[in-house]
Parts: structure tokens; sequence; C-alpha cells
């Protein structure tokens, strides 16, 4: 886990949707989705 990864995931909850999350992060949806899954698939098998 990078603390830019751990960002984006604050940022998701606290703003209660990636939409608003990307927005705020300045990125484009699609690259927050590709972000959240790379950091869910690192840590799924845990």
């Amino acid at each position: 886990m990078t603390l830019q990864q751990l960002k984006y995931v604050i940022a998701i909850v606290e703003k209660g949707s990636i939409n608003e999350a990307a927005k705020v992060l300045y990125l484009s949806q699609p690259s927050l989705t590709k972000a959240i899954h790379e950091f869910f698939g690192n840590y799924a098998n845990l």
C-alpha cells in the first residue's frame, strides 16, 4: 500500500463516490477506478 493509494481510498470514503473523489483529486474517474482495482487486487488474497 502506498500513501497515494491510501489517499485515494480516503477521498472515496469521504466523498461517497468515485466520481466526486476523482474531481477533488484532479483525476479522471477511469484512472481512479484502475488505481483502486490495483489496490484491492494486491490485498484480495490476505
